[in-house]
C-alpha cells in the first residue's frame, strides 16, 4: 500500500505543492511474512529487507519530490486552471492519473 498526502496551491499563474508524506506499506490490516504473489521464492529476512529498502527509497523520493520538483513551484502558462483526478482499481494495481488543464477564460 501507498500512502501520500500533498499540499498544493496554485497562485499567481504557478502550482506550488509539498508532499508531506509519501510511505510504502507491505500489508493493509494483515501481517505477513511472505508476499501474496511473488513469481520467484523469497524468504521472511528478504521480504523484510526488501520493506526496509522500500522504506529508505521513499523518504528520498519524498526529498526528490519537494526539492527538485516543486521547490521553485511548476509556472503554468495560462488561467483559470481546474485541477482534475481519476483513481481506478484493478487486481493487484491502481491507477493515478492527475492533469493541470488550462485554457483562456470566456471560451
Amino acid at each position: 500500500m501507498m500512502q501520500s498526502f500533498l499540499s498544493i496551491s496554485i497562485k499567481e499563474e504557478i502550482l506550488h505543492a509539498e508532499m508531506t508524506t509519501l510511505k510504502l506499506y507491505p500489508f493493509d490490516g494483515q501481517e505477513r511474512k511472505q508476499p501474496s504473489f511473488a513469481s520467484i521464492p523469497i524468504s521472511e529476512e528478504e521480504y523484510e529487507d526488501f520493506w526496509a529498502w522500500s522504506s529508505v527509497w521513499a523518504d528520498r523520493w519524498l526529498s526528490f519530490f519537494n526539492d527538485d520538483v516543486f521547490g521553485q513551484g511548476i509556472p503554468l502558462p495560462y488561467q483559470p486552471l481546474a485541477l482534475t483526478t481519476h483513481l481506478t482499481f484493478h487486481p493487484r494495481a491502481m491507477l493515478v492519473v492527475m492533469g493541470v488543464y488550462y485554457g483562456r477564460s470566456g471560451n
